[in-house]
């Protein structure tokens, strides 16, 4: 335990009292001896010492919170045609407020001109999945904060608590999620590697994470003729500067653990940057030849294979799915693109892994030169790994919850509706 020792001038006087109400040694201190020391405080406990933080005075329509000990507002605060949203703490508008010739976009909150996308054929909200992020359990283990069921599921998760990468290691942390500490590691296109700062100006909170929600849409009979279907996403409440991907995956049934091949969406890039108001869009028209016709060959993650994995066939498969993921980007990879490089080894070692150490003959790894010009590096998180969803992925035996506890949330929209037209 930390103790904080006083100093006084004059040491040789022998201290009356301890039981005065701390009047003698001062109030968060006690008597050892002859000196005054800092009382026992368990800094693991997460709850406050409102003696020693005393709580703040709440004004008009707030209340204080006090598990933070904060002010908070409550839903009389905000004004009419406004609620409360519990999650970030905001009032934000409800339908009625858009004027005339606007519409209300319920994944951001907020009343735009109308965006004639086509006609609407599904619409769908993400689940949060957090199977690939975890907390510092003490000492650098990671706890994971929960399961591809869905949620936060990990024992004693607290909104507070820092979130990191699960980590490609097992029983060893991953990056900071948010700002990475020490910089991004960069080959540049002239001068020597070094690193960059990350945009994101802290790592992020479990209630951060918690409070980022999207929605997905599907249109055909865009304006202009062509005949494809256009992909739109929409994503608020999220921190702000983080970079996430749309991906596609592709199911032989409504079931995540079905899933098959996994392709960006229309290809790479496939980037969602959050802006300073948390909110990001992503829309991108899709031919269906070449992206959804029933057994194209389509190029991609294919899960559970060592060879190409084409998109379902329909004639087997006739409850095919495709589903949206959006896959956060921790940036921590690549020759050329912000992250790692791949490692060669030093003689007398002979085989490298992924992570820099000597697998063999002993000795030291270093980083190829000139840099690989692959872009993706296994076990390396990063630029289009899909190392972490804010999306659907039901588990086998989840699809009930998918399609009526949840209604429209984690919804896959059928691979017969995508076909070419």
């Amino acid at each position: 335990m930390h103790k904080t020792r006083r100093l006084f001038p004059i040491v040789a006087v022998m201290i009356a009292s301890c039981g005065d109400g701390g009047n003698t040694c001062g109030k968060g201190t006690h008597q050892e001896g002859t000196e005054c020391v800092g009382d026992n405080v368990d800094l693991g406990m997460p709850t406050l010492d409102l003696s020693m933080n005393p709580p703040p005075t709440c004004g008009p329509n707030t209340m204080l919170n006090t598990t933070t000990n904060q002010c908070e507002i409550q839903m009389a605060a905000c004004a009419s045609n406004t609620s409360l949203n519990t999650t970030n703490n905001k009032c934000e508008i409800q339908a009625a407020t858009c004027l005339t010739g606007t519409e209300f976009d319920s994944a951001t909150s907020t009343c735009r001109l109308p965006m004639n996308f086509g006609t609407e054929i599904w619409t769908a909200g993400f689940t949060q999945v957090f199977q690939h992020f975890a907390k510092d359990n003490g000492g650098g283990t990671p706890l994971t904060l929960g399961t591809n069921a869905g949620g936060i599921s990990g024992a004693g998760v607290m909104d507070a608590d820092l979130v990191y990468m699960k980590g490609a290691t097992a029983g060893v942390l991953g990056d900071a999620m948010g700002k990475i500490t020490g910089g991004i590691p960069v080959f540049w296109a002239e001068g020597p590697p070094s690193t960059t700062p990350s945009a994101p100006d802290h790592q992020f909170t479990v209630a951060e994470l918690k409070a980022c929600k999207g929605t997905y849409k599907f249109f055909k009979d865009p304006p202009g003729g062509k005949k494809v279907y256009k992909e739109v996403v929409d994503m608020s409440g999220c921190p702000p500067d983080t970079l996430f991907g749309v991906w596609n995956v592709f199911s032989n049934t409504a079931l995540q653990s079905d899933r098959k091949v996994s392709t960006p969406a229309g290809g790479l890039p496939e980037g969602i940057i959050i802006n300073g108001a948390g909110k990001g869009h992503f829309e991108r028209d899709l031919d269906p030849n070449l992206w959804f016709k029933s057994g194209v060959a389509i190029n991609g993650v294919a899960h559970g294979s060592t060879v190409a994995v084409p998109v379902p066939d329909l004639t087997n498969f006739p409850n095919a799915t495709v589903s949206p993921h959006i896959i956060y980007q921790n940036l921590g990879q690549s020759n050329g693109n912000p992250g790692f490089c791949e490692f060669t080894p030093v003689t007398p070692c002979t085989a490298c892994n992924s992570g820099g150490t000597c697998t063999a003959g002993g000795g030291t790894c270093a980083c190829s030169t000139p840099p690989s010009s692959k872009v993706f590096l296994p076990g390396r998180n990063g630029v289009t790994s899909a190392v972490s969803h804010f999306a659907w992925q039901p588990a086998t035996g989840m699809e009930s919850y998918c399609s009526v506890s949840a209604g429209n949330m984690c919804k896959p929209i059928p691979l017969s509706m995508l076909q070419p037209y």
